[in-house]
């Protein structure tokens, strides 16, 4: 598992973003705050709930490790009913991370 690890850290490099998923009935005040205070981008869908059957919002939006804590209490302030799945990310190219331009083409 370690040498597994240890691999993928050497081929791929360390996991530096996140992936912050929300599903919230506050989608504009979230996204505004979100887009203010972390300066990234945010994508959002009107999603339907499968069990319910009740609308809802799913939030989407690339950031840095060290921005996670501050996504979290974002979230937490402003929707304390909101689901949120914060995942790994190895890379996140374009606009406010790595420029297309500066990938080589063996990467």
């Amino acid at each position: 598992f370690l040498i597994g690890l240890a691999t993928d850290y050497v081929f791929e490099g360390p996991s530096v973003i996140r992936i912050g998923t929300v599903i919230t009935d506050k989608p504009d005040e979230i996204t505004q705050i979100l887009m203010k205070m972390l300066n990234k981008g945010v994508s959002r869908w009107e999603i339907v709930g499968a069990y319910t059957g009740k609308k809802h919002h799913m939030i989407y939006c690339a950031i840095y490790r060290s921005q996670a804590n501050m996504f979290k209490q974002v979230i937490a302030k402003t929707d304390p009913k909101a689901f949120v799945v914060i995942g790994e990310g190895r890379q996140a190219l374009g606009e406010g991370f790595i420029p297309w331009g500066k990938i080589s083409q063996t990467q």
